[in-house]
């Protein structure tokens, strides 16, 4: 009993030696081509669509927005 009332007077003792500390924002970047990120390789993905009922596949740049080859049977 002895041994929490000390470590709970330590630590209020703790707690209340602590001083606040002020802390300052910095300003905004105005130029935002600094902050902006740019990809280094395209965003490549697959289309899918129905055709006569069969599920064909084809790429997608969506980057450039372009098709890359022809439609597949997936």
């Amino acid at each position: 009993m002895k041994k929490m009332i000390a470590v709970l007077i330590f630590y209020c003792g703790f707690m209340l030696s602590m001083n606040p500390i002020t802390v300052y924002a910095t300003e905004e970047l105005d130029n935002q081509a600094e902050n902006t990120n740019q990809p280094y390789a395209d965003d490549i993905g697959w289309r899918y669509q129905m055709i006569d009922g069969k599920l064909y596949k084809r790429q997608y740049n969506y980057t450039k927005e372009q098709w890359i080859g022809k439609w597949v049977l997936a």
